[in-house]
């Protein structure tokens, strides 16, 4: 199997003594997700966490009466599947990659096994999830509360920053679940920003043309979401 670096490019890895890295690394295995493909469907056995090293992994939960909104972003500060590894499943969380995304796999009963043992990797894997419980929650507010050309806004610039790109691939149907809206909204907010010249939008793929314009129309939870290494 693939062996990162040391210097692995996702930071929750990066971050471990190299004691605790090097039980790892032998199971490490490198995989890839083409934009727009989906690593979990709700109800799918967790059997391994997902650690990205370039790209993006949306989390969207999908509610009973088929609607959807967005659980939080995932980069490459972070890893999928924790704490969900401990009980076997999401129940109703489904993970796309909305632009090509590498990622570290590694067997969740591996991750256990040396979570039980491991101080370093206890300290790393809480203050992650403490930080994404934070940030679900301003995700909840900001979709509660500010305007869906703003959120959209800000989730684009979020999407460049963590993933380093300014194309991504979604449907209307995944960005209305990822923004907590009816598709016929985020239809007329897609081609008013697409005729003011900000982003390009055609069948299915989006490209941000005018950061600076974004910049200007995004709400402030941005900055609070922003991945810690990506301000």
């Amino acid at each position: 199997m693939f062996a990162a670096s040391p210097f692995a490019t996702n930071a929750l890895l990066a971050a471990l003594p190299a004691t605790s890295y090097q039980k790892l690394a032998p199971h490490l295995e490198r995989v890839s997700f083409l934009p727009g493909e989906t690593l979990l469907h709700p109800g799918d056995p967790l059997n391994a966490v997902y650690f990205p090293q370039s790209g993006l992994v949306v989390r969207i939960v999908r509610l009973d009466d088929g609607s959807a909104v967005e659980a939080g972003a995932i980069g490459r500060e972070g890893v999928l599947g924790v704490p969900a590894a401990w009980v076997g499943s999401y129940r109703n969380i489904q993970a796309i990659a909305p632009v090509g995304t590498e990622a570290l796999k590694l067997d969740a009963e591996l991750l256990r096994a040396q979570f039980a043992t491991d101080s370093a990797l206890q300290q790393q894997l809480i203050h992650y999830m403490q930080a994404q419980l934070e940030r679900l929650a301003q995700t909840a507010a900001c979709n509660a509360k500010h305007a869906i050309e703003r959120r959209l806004a800000r989730w684009l610039l979020g999407i460049q920053d963590s993933a380093q790109s300014r194309e991504l691939m979604l449907t209307q149907e995944q960005l209305a679940h990822i923004l907590g809206a009816r598709r016929s909204s985020v239809t007329v907010v897609a081609r008013w920003l697409k005729q003011q010249g900000l982003i390009r939008y055609q069948r299915g793929r989006i490209a941000i043309l005018n950061r600076t314009g974004l910049e200007a129309m995004a709400c402030e939870c941005r900055h609070v979401l922003q991945a810690p290494g990506d301000r």
